[in-house]
């Protein structure tokens, strides 16, 4: 088990770590249950077990406050037989922790991490939008997005009109034309 970090953000200790238990990912899975159940359906729900398969192959970050988890992220892979995206999948910082630039800190952190990788996120969530945009993250719509990448986006269900697709410079450049 890797050793658990201690971050500093807004002057609050967290615990930082890219390990999570089976019983994190049961409070995960029914945490996004109930954003589904509250908001609408709008995040891809996975079970505890897959959650956890997740976190193990690929990666995610726990943040914690006094054993309480309050954030977390899983990098989700998007496949298609001719290419593979990573979605940055974000959960939630949980309402008393918000405002404390939990997620920005920790996004900022992975984007550098896995520059190598063509990373996006989809939102229509201004908070999320406007952290995404201040990490200087490249915004499309599903309008310009090109055919045969929004297929891919789109496989877990179709976009929402208002959603807005952020990426980084390596997805970025693939979405460019090429002659």
């Amino acid at each position: 088990m890797k050793q658990l970090e201690q971050i500093t953000v807004a002057q609050d200790t967290y615990t930082y770590t890219t390990t999570v238990t089976l019983e994190e990912c049961q409070d995960i899975a029914w945490r996004i249950a109930e954003e589904n159940t509250t908001h609408g359906k709008h995040m891809l729900e996975k079970s505890a077990e897959e959650l956890c398969i997740q976190a193990k192959e690929y990666w995610c970050c726990i943040i914690k406050n006094a054993d309480e988890l309050i954030w977390c992220v899983f990098l989700m892979p998007v496949e298609q037989w001719w290419i593979t995206l990573y979605e940055r999948w974000s959960l939630f910082v949980k309402p008393q922790h918000r405002g404390k630039n939990i997620s920005y800190t920790l996004i900022q952190n992975m984007l550098k991490l896995y520059s190598h990788l063509p990373l996006y996120s989809i939102t229509n969530v201004p908070a999320v939008m406007k952290n995404t945009t201040k990490l200087q993250q490249h915004e499309y719509t599903k309008t310009i997005i090109p055919q045969h990448i929004l297929a891919v986006l789109e496989v877990p269900w179709a976009l929402l009109d208002n959603d807005i697709i952020y990426c980084n410079e390596l997805l970025h450049a693939l979405l460019q034309p090429h002659d």
